[in-house]
């Protein structure tokens, strides 16, 4: 969680964390025996959740094809984890990816490919559509899985499953399971601001920053 600038996903992994360790204070009195199991089964949540990206990856690469085209959106550290696992498994495909406005974390993305030696094209945000008929399957990550099956994600992420549906292309969303988050929003207008934004805009927010 070190490198996650979503509240979405601190806030789901938290309460994860919190089941995870909430009887040890009932099963052991001593406080320094309960600090001890405490810490260890910290650590041993952290190796679990560190580890679901590779089985993430294991599981879905097997959906990407040889010779595939596969549009993506923005950066996701699952998605390159799934595209890394192809490309070891000596796939060829090409990827798409949106820019992603306004951080443009697309060509982040672009640039993580580029060093796998995968062709990759930069589109911009309103020419998903176009590029869509292109595309064989889509694959995006999720900041956080809501209680309804929907999820959070980068703004821009529901108008390429519009798009995708549309045009019947496979849309696959790779999460981790400690991004399932207690929330049943109605509509996006539901789904609270601290949730909608960057934790890093939120706070320029509060500081009455200039966002310009």
């Amino acid at each position: 969680l070190c490198g996650v600038d979503s509240s979405v996903a601190v806030s789901s992994g938290g309460e994860l964390f919190l089941r995870f360790i909430s009887l040890t204070s009932l099963e052991y009195s001593d406080y320094s025996k309960c600090k001890k199991i405490m810490i260890e089964r910290g650590e041993l949540f952290l190796r679990r959740i560190s580890l679901s990206r590779n089985k993430i990856a294991d599981l879905c690469h097997t959906f990407i094809k040889d010779g595939a085209r596969i549009l993506t959106h923005a950066y996701s550290r699952v998605v390159l984890r799934v595209l890394e696992a192809a490309v070891a498994a000596k796939k060829r495909f090409s990827v798409y990816i949106t820019e992603s406005q306004p951080d443009l974390s697309g060509k982040k993305m672009a640039k993580a490919l580029c060093h796998l030696n995968v062709p990759v094209t930069v589109v911009l945000d309103a020419a998903v559509g176009y590029v869509m008929e292109k595309a064989d399957l889509v694959i995006v990550g999720a900041e956080g899985v809501v209680e309804n099956g929907g999820i959070i994600n980068k703004i821009g992420t529901n108008q390429m499953a519009v798009c995708a549906k549309a045009q019947n292309k496979p849309f696959y969303v790779v999460a981790e399971s400690f991004k399932f988050v207690r929330l049943f929003p109605l509509n996006q207008q539901d789904v609270p601001d601290k949730f909608k934004y960057k934790a890093d805009t939120l706070k320029s927010v509060q500081n009455g920053q200039d966002l310009k």
